[in-house]
């Protein structure tokens, strides 16, 4: 049986990589990533990863290959907070369906946790500002939130991808009658 193909898509933000913050953040969050992808890869997923996008550009292409490479839906993950008009235009515009992913390395926080940490955790801003973008232009999503570790957030995403190949699966699909029907 052929695994579903689906693209992992995650976000990050250019300033990040420009003014040098990210030669911090990257090294934490990139094997983040790849931990993600070989969790969906776990589930029984073909996951085509990109490297991490910041701007229309790398939205578009990954998106594109997506497309072309015969993936079955999107799972998003903000690494960090990502502007959303950078990727709005390519998700809006795809017949992919998205499942968002929101998730962060680190479980709980207190008063002890360092700065540092928390700057890790901040993509839930990009989720809810690309989420309203996404609804404005009558996109639909699923949004799935947990822990990876502590919930079973890997096990809605992929349900829900699940449910959106077959949905487009049954698209456009007709239903015959023999015999007509009865009364009631």
């Amino acid at each position: 049986m052929n695994k579903t193909k689906i693209g992992f898509l995650p976000f990050y933000i250019k300033l990040y990589d420009d003014c040098g913050s990210g030669a911090k953040a990257r090294p934490r969050l990139e094997p983040f990533a790849d931990k993600l992808v070989s969790e969906l890869s776990a589930k029984g997923f073909d996951v085509l990863a990109v490297p991490f996008c910041r701007i229309k550009e790398e939205f578009a292409a990954a998106v594109a290959k997506f497309e072309a490479e015969g993936c079955k839906a999107i799972v998003t993950w903000h690494a960090a907070y990502s502007p959303s008009l950078e990727c709005i235009d390519a998700l809006a515009s795809t017949e992919l369906p998205i499942v968002v992913l929101d998730t962060t390395e680190t479980y709980s926080m207190g008063p002890t946790l360092e700065q540092f940490e928390i700057s890790l955790c901040h993509g839930i801003h990009g989720v809810m500002d690309m989420c309203s973008l996404l609804r404005q232009r009558g996109k639909a999503y699923a949004v799935c939130a947990g822990h990876i570790e502590h919930s079973d957030v890997l096990d809605k995403v992929a349900g829900y991808v699940k449910a959106a190949g077959a949905a487009r699966a049954l698209a456009g699909s007709r239903a015959g009658s023999v015999g007509g029907s009865f009364d009631g």
